[in-house]
């Protein structure tokens, strides 16, 4: 389900927010890292689902013990070229994410669009991974795109329009979520990176939105490296998946304009206590 290699990494690493985590989500997973250190004192292992320099950095910034695990070491060495902190020290392992082992648990497992990542049929594996790694009072946690029923949908054409007449955020960042809401299946619970682009190149070719906006949207891969699906469940589907293995806690929302259907989900292990 996945193409992520050295050359998507490449593109990736010219995105913004949603496909990277912004600073406000950073900011919500530090005030969750805080709630978890009042209660191990001790240094924090924190596994992070992918290569995300954001997360690399922060968990330096924080002196929190890392550990990364990716499916692809061409991924990860590329990449690793965005991390500010250049002594940063952690421990990488190869694997897929359902199919992971390790012989210790950890406090903070986090990932960026992980859950999109992951095959429809192997989500509850994958959540069975989660539960066997996460300790005992730790926190599983992520950005994916969830949605609800009743969140209104936007044709291509009227996004554009509507962003037209924005505040001049990033137009990836202002696109990006309200396209992938309209081109959802949301029976299979599935978005084409490639039907995405075809929607924009349809507008540009009648000259419905211009060379310059099209032009943010030429080079993320959706029409090259991405032809393939990314999982994205209705909230109701994942709060019921998650709780069959472990807790789910909330759903927190950041100031950032695509948190409607780009949530942060909080996880626990059943039975733990999480103050909000």
């Amino acid at each position: 389900m996945s193409g992520w290699g050295k050359e998507l990494a490449n593109i990736w690493t010219n995105n913004v927010a949603p496909s990277r985590p912004s600073c406000s989500e950073i900011c919500i997973y530090t005030n969750y890292l805080r709630r978890i250190q009042e209660k191990i004192h001790r240094p924090i292992k924190l596994l992070i689902l992918g290569s995300t320099p954001e997360f690399r950095d922060w968990g330096y910034d924080e002196n929190l013990k890392i550990y990364v695990v990716d499916k692809s070491k061409d991924y990860y060495e590329q990449v690793s070229r965005e991390i500010r902190h250049k002594n940063l020290k952690e421990t990488v392992f190869y694997s897929s994410w359902e199919d992971m082992h390790f012989s210790e648990k950890f406090d903070i497992i986090i990932g960026d669009l992980s859950i999109g990542n992951i095959e429809p049929k192997k989500f509850k594996n994958f959540l069975i991974n989660i539960h066997n790694f996460l300790s005992s009072e730790g926190l599983f946690m992520g950005k994916s795109f969830i949605w609800s029923d009743d969140e209104p949908v936007k044709t291509p054409l009227q996004i554009i329009r509507e962003y037209q007449n924005s505040i001049h955020i990033h137009p990836y960042t202002y696109i990006n979520h309200q396209l992938g809401l309209y081109c959802l299946d949301k029976k299979n619970f599935l978005i084409e990176f490639e039907k995405m682009y075809r929607e924009l190149e349809s507008l540009y070719a009648p000259r419905q939105i211009s060379r310059e906006l099209f032009s943010y949207f030429q080079n993320v891969g959706w029409n090259t490296e991405m032809k393939f699906s990314f999982f994205a469940p209705s909230n109701q589907f994942f709060i019921q998946q998650v709780n069959d293995v472990l807790e789910f806690v909330e759903f927190v929302h950041t100031m950032d304009v695509f948190t409607n259907v780009f949530p942060i989900y909080i996880i626990k292990q059943k039975d733990m206590e999480v103050k909000s």
